[in-house]
């Protein structure tokens, strides 16, 4: 027998342009498999992340009921109270000592009517028996060593007949 070859050399490159795209085809259905993969997978992901936050709103939401009015309140007012009790240690207890000082220096016929604290400063409204004491007394504050300096403020007789003045201390 003898060997007839019946392809022509224009089949022959038809073939090979073949199966380039047939490979060309392959790595595009492999590229499309891939990219809808992580479009899914997003998708997947997205959702999960919107169940969790709708779970923690949720949850929130569910806190946020128990809690009254009431206790609302009472956690603010122990809230005010912790930061109160920080200031006064951060400052070293400077607040205890200026009441031990002031315990000692104040006159027995002097009272204080109120007291306030703000910047290293001591404001005290007192009330004396009369303009001798007053003066007996902002005498006691200026030589104590604690209080750095007093300011006086205007002094009045009040309706008890008694001299009433708000002296500022500012405390060393």
């Amino acid at each position: 027998m003898v060997n007839i070859d019946l392809k022509t050399s224009g089949t022959q490159e038809r073939s090979a342009y073949e199966s380039r795209t047939d490979f060309s085809l392959v790595l595009i259905v492999i590229i499309s498999l891939i990219i809808v993969g992580l479009a899914g997978g997003m998708y997947f992901w997205k959702t999960s992340l919107a169940n969790k936050i709708k779970a923690i709103d949720d949850e929130i939401v569910t806190e946020t009921n128990k809690l009254t009015s009431e206790n609302t309140k009472k956690i603010m007012d122990f809230q005010k109270r912790i930061d109160v009790a920080g200031k006064s240690v951060d400052e070293k207890n400077v607040l205890l000592s200026t009441f031990a000082e002031i315990e000692k220096t104040i006159k027995s016929d002097v009272y204080i009517k109120s007291v306030s604290y703000e910047g290293g400063a001591l404001s005290i409204k007192i009330v004396a028996k009369d303009f001798n004491s007053l003066a007996s007394q902002i005498a006691s504050f200026k030589n104590s060593e604690v209080f750095g300096g007093v300011n006086i403020g205007v002094a009045k007789v009040n309706s008890d007949q008694k001299v009433e003045t708000e002296l500022t201390l500012k405390i060393n």
